[in-house]
């Protein structure tokens, strides 16, 4: 019998939990604008290309190369 209920509190949670995804995902869904194309959207995709221009490789390196030397000079003194 305590196995029983184990089971059962392990199915309750399984489907609490998955309940609860979806309702999220619903709610998401319903919530999401429905003019895609406004002036917001083309600050945020100015803003992403930024941000995606900053994450090239060659940058990512420049970034941790001076935090890396900033960190080796704290460390020194």
């Amino acid at each position: 019998m305590r196995t029983e209920s184990r089971l059962i509190r392990w199915i309750w949670w399984i489907v609490a939990v998955t309940a609860l995804f979806f309702l999220g995902f619903i709610i998401g869904w319903f919530a999401k604008p429905t003019h895609p194309h406004t002036a917001d959207d083309n600050v945020s995709s100015k803003y992403l290309k930024e941000f995606l221009d900053e994450m090239q490789p060659n940058q990512i390196r420049g970034h941790l190369s001076l935090i890396l030397g900033k960190m080796c000079l704290k460390h020194q003194h």
